[in-house]
């Protein structure tokens, strides 16, 4: 019989990680990924879930590391190993996490991460939002960026700095059935980690992408008015499907006009000094698996904070590259 579960702080939703899953975060030695792989082993330690901790080491280095030492490729991936071994107990330190097991490898990072989420059935996938592969500390790093596009699971990008929890939650909703999911797993985040949730809807007003094309603007106050109105009961009545379950939880709901959706929720972000933004992807053509659309995109280089990516659970995804 599956134990019963108990609510605690940090604990990321049961859609996410349970108590047979495995938490997979690779690590490049960065502040950036030392705060991922904090994150990781509070995440595995509150959910009793198998954590993973991966350092990949390129080819190219590897070679270029046995040319400039005059050691075989055994040595230095041992020595890489102990490199791991420290990192792993200062970061982490006494922390007890039920089940861990360091991997050193070699190849591409962005392949090896993802076949080793894929071999582990990892229910996620933690990474440092920049890292050796991106210098920029404005911006999410390349490696970060690849996999949040074709990780066969969901993908938690951890900004440097971040500790101790995620205090206010940002979703956003396009009022689309893949959101729904993204709400539960905020709602299940803020209710564990004792924070404030914000619902955001970004929305382009059509009546003003007219207007540009035909240089008029024939809508009265009265009817911008009224379209807002419906679109705030609209947001409200699908979070509120969506709540229920929370005890009670209350949602700060957000509309917000900007032409450019990514745009509008960076803005937000800022605005409310975020911790956590949660994308809840659209439903996938087979044409389109495995790509992020165009807010995705925006959040991934510009977000100030860290970053979930959740798949709507109407489609699981199958990500268009095999390895």
């Amino acid at each position: 019989m599956p134990r019963q579960r108990v609510a605690r702080p940090g604990a990321l939703l049961h859609y996410v990680v349970n108590e047979f899953s495995a938490i997979v975060v690779g690590v490049d030695f960065s502040a950036p990924s030392a705060a991922a792989l904090e994150e990781a082993g509070r995440l595995a330690t509150w959910e009793g879930a198998h954590l993973v901790i991966a350092h990949v080491f390129h080819d190219e280095l590897l070679s270029a590391a046995c040319r400039y030492t005059g050691l075989g490729p055994e040595e230095v991936l041992a020595g890489k190993r102990m490199r791991l071994d420290r990192f792993c107990l200062e970061t982490l330190g006494t922390r007890t996490v039920p089940s861990l097991e360091l991997k050193v490898l070699s190849g591409h990072p962005f392949v090896q991460l993802i076949r080793l989420a894929k071999r582990e059935q990892a229910s996620l996938l933690v990474l440092g939002a920049q890292g050796e592969s991106h210098r920029d500390s404005r911006q999410l790093g390349t490696l970060a960026s690849s996999c949040i596009r074709h990780a066969p699971c969901e993908t938690l990008l951890v900004r440097s700095g971040h500790t101790g929890g995620f205090r206010r939650v940002v979703v956003t909703v396009d009022l689309t059935p893949g959101c729904r999911r993204a709400i539960r797993q905020a709602a299940e985040i803020v209710k564990a980690d004792g924070g404030e949730l914000h619902v955001l809807h970004v929305y382009a007003p059509a009546w003003k992408v007219s207007a540009l094309t035909t240089g008029e603007l024939d809508v009265s106050s009265a009817q911008v008015a009224d379209y807002l109105s419906r679109v705030e009961r609209q947001v409200a009545d699908f979070v509120l499907d969506e709540l229920p379950d929370f005890g009670g939880l209350a949602a700060r709901i957000a509309i917000r006009e900007n032409y450019n959706r990514g745009s509008g929720i960076l803005s937000y972000l800022n605005e409310v000094h975020a911790d956590l933004v949660i994308l809840g992807g659209r439903r996938r053509e087979p044409f389109d698996a495995g790509q992020t659309g165009a807010t995705a995109e925006y959040m991934i280089h510009d977000a100030p904070c860290s970053v979930l990516s959740v798949h709507p659970e109407e489609e699981p995804w199958v990500p268009s590259l095999k390895f």
